[in-house]
């Protein structure tokens, strides 16, 4: 895990050092993204992740992102292509690697975002490796830096969500409840949006 935290913090300083020589040029892309520590707690089960998510995007409809994430016992990166074709609506398909256990595989993944003025929905699929694995979340902004969301993700169950931004920071919180039949789970995390 702390070879990947050091993987982390070294994308996210490239990322945000890239972002700074871009804008400098006017056809540069725009690099975007975030870094994120997510406790999660499921009956006696507790744990902890860190994730993180670079976006590229170009100057048309064309652009790029990479995923990672890890906790204990598991590991994925995987990154690939997306296609904005209207303001409202986004696509995207990557390739990757994961490591559970001892065995490392082949992970695909892909993304399906929708949104316009308060409203939006994305649907995260993976597979291959460890199996299948989703996330559906539909979100609504309710005042400025404050977002609802209702959530639907395999092996965490249904709920809600709530993420606030913390003012004049690049830091927001967000606090999930989910249930499904082995009980509720209870995540919270802190993101850095860059």
């Amino acid at each position: 895990m702390l070879r990947f935290a050091s993987i982390v913090l070294f994308v996210v300083f490239f990322a945000v050092s890239f972002e700074d020589i871009a804008q400098g040029q006017s056809n540069s892309p725009a690099v975007s993204g975030w870094a994120e520590l997510e406790g999660q707690s499921k009956g006696s089960d507790q744990k902890a992740q860190v994730s993180t998510l670079i976006n590229l995007s170009g100057n048309g409809k064309i652009g790029a992102y990479v995923f990672g994430q890890s906790g204990p016992g598991y590991s994925q990166v995987y990154g690939g292509p997306t296609y904005m074709p209207k303001p409202w609506v986004q696509v995207g398909g990557a390739l990757g690697i994961e490591k559970s256990g001892d065995k490392v595989s082949p992970r695909v993944g892909g993304f399906v975002w929708v949104g316009k003025r308060r409203l939006s929905n994305i649907t995260l699929l993976e597979g291959a490796g460890s199996g299948f694995w989703y996330k559906n979340q539909t979100s609504l902004s309710l005042a400025k830096g404050v977002t609802a969301s209702l959530v639907n993700q395999r092996f965490a169950g249904t709920g809600v969500e709530l993420e606030v931004k913390v003012p004049n920071t690049p830091f927001s919180v967000r606090a999930s409840v989910l249930g499904q039949d082995g009980g509720p789970t209870i995540k919270v995390a802190i993101r850095l949006n860059f």
